[in-house]
């Protein structure tokens, strides 16, 4: 069996899986297509973080809420590289090229390191980047 595309996402993607929003129908779409085996989702385990802590600040989430969408995040089974020095260095070189967060730069050091897009909704983020892996939610994707 052929290895389903990979894609990367940011946070700014993933915590639409938990809020309804512009751009929540693409995302879920993201996710219904990794929990069907169609495409594989990846991330920096950085994203884990990310989404829980951007829901903690929601004030339509309690304690509770946040606790089962931690649940819900990890039952997705989502594809998370844990800081390595093999893209790490790629990470760090992008946020000085690039002027960005050493935290948007772990998604697309890590999206260099495996030479595969990288899905945002944040289109600061992507003009900042400015880079051809970098793809705005909504795109197409094989």
């Amino acid at each position: 069996m052929e290895r389903p595309a990979t894609l990367i996402v940011d946070a700014s993607v993933a915590v639409k899986w938990f809020t309804r929003e512009e751009g929540s129908n693409q995302a879920l779409e993201l996710l219904k297509r990794h929990v069907d085996r169609e495409i594989m989702l990846a991330a920096p385990d950085l994203l884990t973080w990310e989404v829980v802590n951007a829901l903690r600040y929601n004030p339509g989430f309690g304690r509770a809420q946040v606790t089962q969408a931690l649940e819900d995040l990890l039952d997705f089974q989502l594809k998370t590289f844990h800081l390595s020095i093999e893209w790490a260095g790629e990470s760090i070189a992008v946020s000085f090229d690039k002027g960005i967060t050493m935290y948007d730069a772990a998604y697309l050091g890590l999206a260099h390191w495996l030479n595969v897009p990288l899905c945002t909704a944040d289109l600061e983020f992507q003009k900042k980047a400015d880079d051809s892996l970098v793809v705005p939610l909504g795109s197409k994707f094989p």
